[in-house]
């Protein structure tokens, strides 16, 4: 995964997404857990998610496709990665930046 810094705004709701392929180059699941770790808040402790045969945090959208819906609340640049076991092992690792906001809102 490349990585591509995309850009929120505070309170947006986004997805942390991996793909993984097998060594043809085709989608495909991994036969072990999933897990996410990621920062909440820039520079702050790790929170972790888990997809283990449908179960945890971490959903399956489509063969190989995992992902996880997160809503920011901190400006800064934020980091995530994704760690697979099993018969295809592999990590991915991206960020994402959330602007800090122009106007205070209550």
């Amino acid at each position: 995964m490349a990585d591509n810094i995309k850009e929120y705004d505070i309170g947006d709701e986004i997805l942390l997404r991996v793909t993984f392929r097998d060594l043809a180059g085709a989608l495909a699941d991994p036969s072990g857990e999933i897990t996410l770790n990621y920062e909440p808040t820039p520079g702050g402790a790790l929170v972790t998610e888990i997809y283990n045969n449908g179960a945890g945090n971490v959903v399956r959208a489509s063969a190989g496709i995992y992902q996880f819906a997160f809503t920011t609340t901190a400006a800064g640049r934020h980091r995530f990665s994704y760690t697979s076991a099993g018969d295809l092992v592999q990590f991915e690792e991206g960020s994402w930046w959330v602007r800090e906001r122009m106007i205070a809102v209550a």
